[in-house]
């Protein structure tokens, strides 16, 4: 048997677990906000990578410079006053899928299971309990999506000055610091 052909052979094992890498495309990563204790608003981010390697280890990164409101002046207001992304410029969020076989799923299976996420906010981590529903879309795709929001509150990340910064800016009697964050990422198979 010549090298080249031990060499295949030999590769084939790792690819049937390959990582997988998240689509900024086909995915979406939103939180709605409430105003004056009646006003809710949905937002989301434009800006998303991740990825989830052969060990399970899933992570996905928001630029938070690309926060998307819908209201241009409350966009570059979130970013300065609220992110302040200056100094602190994503939103890293982290999980294991230990347990999940991912390599095991075929076309159309879902999966539903709970998972332990870390957050990573303005120099603050927090971790929260999230849902999730991980579906098999195609050969080499899969989608992760919560089945729940995952109810964030601001004062984890030391953003309630900023929250206080962007309500006396508008006028508002309030801005909710408790937000319902919801996703649907989808990754390839690498």
């Amino acid at each position: 048997m010549n090298k080249f052909l031990i060499a295949i052979l030999l590769f084939m094992p790792m690819m049937a677990h390959a990582d997988w890498t998240l689509d900024n495309s086909q995915s979406e990563f939103s939180f709605i906000t409430v105003k004056a204790e009646v006003y809710a608003e949905q937002h989301r981010f434009k800006s998303l990578s991740g990825q989830i390697s052969t060990e399970g280890q899933a992570s996905v990164t928001v630029d938070l410079s690309s926060v998307d409101t819908r209201v241009q002046i409350r966009d570059e207001r979130m970013k300065e006053f609220l992110f302040d992304v200056a100094r602190f410029p994503t939103l890293e969020v982290s999980t294991s899928t230990d347990g999940i076989d991912l390599s095991g799923m075929k076309v159309g299976d879902r999966i539903v299971s709970s998972l332990s996420v870390n957050v990573s906010l303005h120099g603050s981590n927090k971790t929260y309990p999230a849902s999730v529903s991980i579906i098999k879309l195609g050969s080499n795709l899969i989608q992760v999506q919560s089945t729940k929001p995952v109810v964030v509150n601001g004062a984890d990340f030391e953003l309630l000055a900023g929250i206080s910064k962007l309500q006396s800016l508008v006028g508002l009697p309030s801005i909710s610091p408790i937000v319902p964050v919801s996703f649907m990422l989808t990754f390839n198979e690498i």
